[in-house]
């Protein structure tokens, strides 16, 4: 049993650090604009607010990051989470997979878990993975 939580946040590449400041950046001057267009009606200000609203889930991504805890794993990419109990994990290995995922690297570990019968998987990229899969062993 951990007596402690420990929090690894998640390793950054640039290129996608920077495609992520770009979206952000794009959705911002999308909603600026929507709102300079002219007249306020209802269509513009949904569209405005659809453009902040993405802005708000571009830079929640970058505060990433997971917590080994007593019972389980967190993993935390705002405004979404997953929350894996360690009885659940059944492998952790490496991965470069580009599929979507609350990793901000493609110098990953994919973890898979028995939930409800099912096997899934999550892939993350732990800033300092030997540490991590140290904690976590």
């Amino acid at each position: 049993m951990r007596p402690h939580r420990l929090v690894f946040r998640s390793k950054r590449d640039l290129w996608l650090t920077g495609a992520v400041g770009l979206s952000a950046a794009g959705l911002l001057a999308s909603a600026i604009s929507a709102l300079l267009s002219g007249p306020l009606s209802p269509p513009v200000i949904l569209a405005a607010l659809g453009c902040f609203g993405g802005v708000g889930l571009c830079l929640g991504a970058l505060n990433t990051h997971y917590v080994l805890d007593v019972h389980a794993l967190r993993i935390v990419s705002t405004p979404f989470g997953w929350t894996v109990p360690y009885a659940e994990l059944r492998s952790v290995a490496p991965s470069a997979s580009p599929l979507s995922s609350p990793a901000l690297s493609l110098d990953r570990l994919e973890l898979a878990y028995v939930r409800g019968g099912r096997r899934r998987t999550v892939l993350i990229s732990p800033d300092d993975r030997g540490a991590f899969i140290e904690e976590l062993a």
